[in-house]
């Protein structure tokens, strides 16, 4: 965890915790992107990734796909779920780098 020194006049020291921006990324056309085919979307995510930090956590929530019970993965590299469908081929062989 990272920590920093509170810089307020408290007279005990406060550690705050250093949190990462949080963003909310819809989920705009399937692979429509990796295809060429949004070279927009892709120019501002490219533009916007060497704005942020490179995060050590990524907390993924998705509502097109269900577990009873719920299901958490930690794995370093976990295997994507393609919940699109009708799609070339190649568009179902992603990998999370």
């Amino acid at each position: 965890q990272n920590f920093v020194e509170s810089s307020t006049n408290h007279p005990s020291p406060h550690l705050l915790m250093v949190h990462a921006p949080a963003l909310f990324v819809n989920h705009g056309g399937g692979p429509l992107p990796l295809l060429g085919r949004a070279p927009t979307l892709v120019q501002h995510w490219t533009s916007l990734s060497q704005l942020l930090p490179i995060p050590t956590a990524i907390v993924l929530v998705s509502a097109h796909w269900e577990e009873n019970p719920v299901r958490i993965t930690s794995a370093p590299a976990p295997d994507l779920l393609f919940d699109y469908g009708g799609f070339p081929p190649e568009t179902y062989q992603y990998k999370y780098p």
